[in-house]
């Protein structure tokens, strides 16, 4: 009984290792394959996700790009319809850069001062940017716009003549000034320019032109063949009437023996006259 218990022991010993061994041995793969099948799953699990994720982008990438391309034919319909917008567009010309002509021969013709007050400064410098433009229009070539230097007057007054004499007060009083430039022009385009701007004058705004005239040599002579010719036809009318008076008055001053003569003359020839007639008819 002993022995046979020893041997069961001993088989029991000799099987529980065993058994551990095949436990262990059928438990390590099973856990192996536990973490594989896990393994597995994650990554069928992550590869179904990407799967899905790419199988979701490429059915959305064609709208995307559709919708990209259809996004960017309206910024180019768009982009052309701003450039035909602008190309349509014009810019007022008051808007744009004042435009001049240059001078061909530098013949210098004539120059318009403007002068204004401090309070009159911006119709100033309007005005003048105006006339630079009307004389681009004309055709004139024009100089740009010289500021000259600004005028300061002052005054001292007393502030009241009664009570308040020894306190005083002052005034001041800027004024600016301009100055444009005219070369090659005719004179009665520089006349009908100046005859325009005078029109079209802004308040405040005074304006001088000084003129430059150019003439032939011998000028002078033919001026004063002008006047003698004035003179003269001026003067033949006074004549003329200063001797139908002097005729009136010797009429008036002579004596009352000449009037008797002139009027027996007069009755006389009518004498003569009748006499004849009644000859003439004697003789029919």
């Amino acid at each position: 009984m002993a022995s046979r218990s020893t041997g069961v022991a001993r088989q029991l010993l000799t099987a529980a290792p065993g058994a551990s061994r095949t436990l262990t041995r059928t438990a390590v793969p099973v856990a192996r394959s536990f973490a594989s099948s896990a393994s597995h799953s994650n990554q069928s699990t992550s590869s179904s996700v990407t799967l899905d994720q790419l199988r979701d982008a490429s059915r959305t990438l064609p709208p995307t790009r559709s919708s990209s391309s259809s996004g960017s034919a309206n910024v180019e319909s768009s982009n052309a319809a701003a450039a035909i917008e602008e190309e349509q567009f014009v810019l007022p010309n008051c808007l744009l850069p004042t435009e001049s002509l240059k001078p061909t021969h530098g013949i210098h013709v004539a120059t318009l001062h403007l002068r204004s007050y401090a309070d009159g400064l911006p119709n100033l410098d309007l005005f003048a940017d105006f006339a630079r433009r009307a004389a681009f229009a004309i055709g004139i070539p024009a100089s740009g716009v010289a500021h000259l230097p600004t005028r300061t007057s002052l005054w001292t007054v007393p502030r009241s003549p009664f009570v308040h004499k020894k306190s005083q007060e002052n005034f001041w009083r800027k004024t600016h000034s301009r100055a444009i430039k005219l070369f090659d022009a005719n004179d009665q385009v520089v006349d009908r320019w100046l005859h325009f701007l005078r029109i079209h004058a802004l308040p405040g705004v005074g304006q001088k032109a000084e003129l430059f005239r150019y003439h032939e040599v011998g000028v002078g002579d033919k001026l004063m063949e002008e006047a003698k010719a004035l003179q003269r036809s001026s003067s033949t009318p006074v004549s003329e009437d200063a001797a139908d008076k002097k005729e009136h008055v010797a009429e008036a001053s002579a004596p009352e023996g000449s009037s008797a003569e002139t009027i027996k003359k007069l009755a006389d020839g009518i004498v003569e006259k009748e006499m004849a007639q009644e000859g003439s008819a004697e003789q029919k």
